[in-house]
């Protein structure tokens, strides 16, 4: 089935999308949203000093240096042209209760390298964080975070318990370092192709594989993490090189 998602060109992968998440581009309900992209969200006036123009100044600083290697993203941002901006501006006024942070903008921008129509991609954005509410991710109190953290641990625990006893006598908090793989859905720390892949698994499966992955690549490096000495070489292993190693050996995707 993933080889299968793999293969599919750039409009197979759209039409897949939309079956994954549920979306109906000819549902009414679903075309008024696409209208009000369009014809609200985009245009929408922001007044200096309100909570949305400190929003929209984070969104600015963000989509200029997302993705930079593949340039798709470098129109001035209150231009109209840049299609991230425009995506993040239009959720942010969608979902006013979490607005926007840091790490949707690599989601966003996932999805647009993949779907030419903005107003498409932003129903995708939408059904992509209300998968497994995904969205609690990033708000204030990342309660999903933790969430998923617990998981973890008590993979460990049952699995590799020396990894546990390891963060606990170096004194490492597990929820920061593996944030990113999560909140990115690791395109933060894996070249973008295969962290596309992931996300089409995650439309796919759900919640249960990001976790499943992340345990896997611990499991398969835990002789050198109970190895390692260093705190900060810990760390680095932990919140990025133990994935880039799994997907140059060929382990990381489940």
């Amino acid at each position: 089935m993933f080889d299968g998602l793999d293969k599919l060109s750039k409009e197979g992968k759209l039409s897949a999308w939309l079956v994954l998440l549920g979306i109906d581009v000819t549902d009414p309900d679903q075309g008024l949203l696409r209208q009000k992209y369009w014809n609200e969200y985009i245009c929408f006036p922001v007044e200096p000093g309100t909570p949305q123009a400190s929003i929209e100044k984070q969104q600015i600083k963000d989509c200029v240096r997302t993705f930079t290697e593949f340039k798709a993203f470098t129109a001035a941002p209150q231009s109209g042209n840049n299609r991230l901006f425009n995506v993040l501006k239009a959720y942010s006024l969608y979902d006013t209760e979490l607005g926007y942070t840091q790490g949707l903008n690599f989601i966003a921008a996932m999805i647009l390298l993949q779907v030419d129509d903005e107003s498409v991609a932003f129903l995708i954005f939408i059904k992509l964080l209300q998968k497994n509410s995904w969205r609690r991710f990033y708000t204030e109190e990342t309660p999903k975070l933790f969430e998923m953290s617990s998981l973890i641990k008590k993979f460990l625990k049952k699995q590799a318990p020396k990894i546990l006893k390891k963060f606990k006598k170096m004194k490492i908090l597990l929820e920061p370092l593996i944030a990113s793989a999560f909140i990115t859905l690791f395109s933060n720390t894996i070249d973008v192709p295969n962290a596309t892949k992931v996300m089409e698994r995650f439309m796919l499966i759900g919640e249960r594989y990001i976790v499943d992955t992340i345990c896997l690549v611990l499991l398969n490096n835990q002789a050198e993490i109970r190895a390692q000495t260093d705190e900060f070489m810990l760390q680095k292993l932990l919140g990025r090189t133990m994935y880039q190693t799994a997907l140059e050996k060929g382990t990381f995707f489940i």
